[in-house]
């Protein structure tokens, strides 16, 4: 186990024209910013560039892993999702879960698993916890909102 930064995870200083758009728009789906002018192009530039960098650092490890290995991304949501869209393709994912991606919004402590198989491809999975009751009924919940 092992934790690295990667720092052009935070679109900040990478995609200031994405991080303009996400002031516009905020917590939406990648299909919403899409439909900016400009848009997917800056998304696609920053999911690029985390993915080069991602790449980078995995490359020498790579020969290491063994089958069941998880690389686990932790970021911002909207930025998340775009690196998460640059990734599935790579992997040949189906275009319906493509399309499934590009309409995720993710909320706090959710995320995305892209998972290979056996024989090719990848399977899309939409992590969160939106149906335990558990957790809206807990004394504090209301104090997080």
């Amino acid at each position: 186990v092992s934790m690295e930064l990667v720092s052009s995870l935070h679109p900040l200083n990478l995609a200031p024209h994405a991080h303009s758009l996400f002031s516009t728009l905020g917590y939406c789906s990648l299909k919403e910013y899409y439909k900016l002018e400009g848009g997917e192009q800056a998304l696609n530039g920053y999911a690029f560039q985390v993915m080069e960098d991602l790449l980078d650092l995995v490359a020498n490890r790579i020969a290491l892993a063994t089958r069941g290995d998880t690389l686990t991304i932790f970021g911002h949501a909207v930025f998340l999702n775009a690196a998460a869209r640059r990734i599935a393709s790579a992997m040949h994912m189906s275009a319906e879960d493509l399309n499934d991606l590009e309409e995720i919004v993710l909320g706090d402590g959710e995320g995305i698993l892209l998972e290979s198989q056996e024989h090719g491809g990848a399977i899309l999975r939409h992590l969160h916890c939106r149906s335990l009751s558990t957790i809206s009924d807990h004394p504090l919940y209301d104090l997080l909102k």
